[in-house]
């Protein structure tokens, strides 16, 4: 399986004041540069602004702060991390709800494994009324240590697609602060392991391809 584009986000839910993320704002404090990358679209009537640099992006709107990487590489996604730390450091008054750190992939192998957890019990009766189905999905919440793992692996035109909801409540930004660094990278990595030893997918790296 292989790390999958659009997947890998963090999301925190909050009361964000747009006022403050301005592009100058955004590019010296968070970036560390003159300039960015901005990107505008129409969402809801409303403009919607999205900050990029060195490919990670951030979005903001009233109620829910993304930040994501175009690149899928461990530095890409701890990169992400401290963006969000940084913006926890800096706007430490903003309340805040929850986080969910979100990953994703997708496998083309059609293992046995994979092929017999989408073999449900209605498959054949399905088949056997001209029925053909066209998706099948299947979701899973997990504590792992203490952790909420939420899951889905989907099948759709014999690929499986995986997406991965690491949920956090917090009470504020200073509980941000206190989510060892690396979290996000290793809580995946941990989590691609599982579904590696449950349902035999393999994790492909871009190590791996070099």
């Amino acid at each position: 399986m292989q790390r999958l584009s659009g997947e890998w986000t963090i999301v925190v839910i909050g009361g964000w004041n747009l006022s403050i993320f301005q592009p100058d704002w955004v590019a010296k404090n968070l970036f560390e540069e003159e300039e960015i990358r901005v990107e505008v679209a129409l969402v809801s009537g409303a403009s919607q602004f999205s900050f990029i640099h060195n490919g990670i992006s951030l979005v903001v709107n009233p109620s829910k702060l993304t930040i994501s990487s175009e690149n899928l590489d461990d530095k890409s996604i701890n990169s992400c991390e401290e963006c969000l730390k940084k913006i926890a450091r800096l706007l430490p008054h903003t309340p805040v709800s929850a986080i969910g750190f979100n990953s994703g992939y997708i496998d083309v192998n059609q293992n046995d494994t994979l092929l017999g957890l989408i073999s449900l019990c209605d498959t054949a009766k399905l088949a056997g009324e001209g029925c053909k189905i066209v998706e099948t999905s299947i979701r899973r919440q997990l504590d792992m240590d203490e952790r909420i793992i939420n899951f889905r692996i989907l099948e759709r035109d014999g690929k499986f697609y995986i997406t991965v909801n690491y949920h956090l409540n917090v009470e504020s930004t200073f509980a941000i602060l206190e989510i060892p660094d690396g979290e996000y990278l290793q809580t995946s990595k941990q989590v691609a392991k599982l579904l590696e030893k449950i349902y035999d997918m393999t994790l492909e790296t871009e190590e791996d391809d070099e």
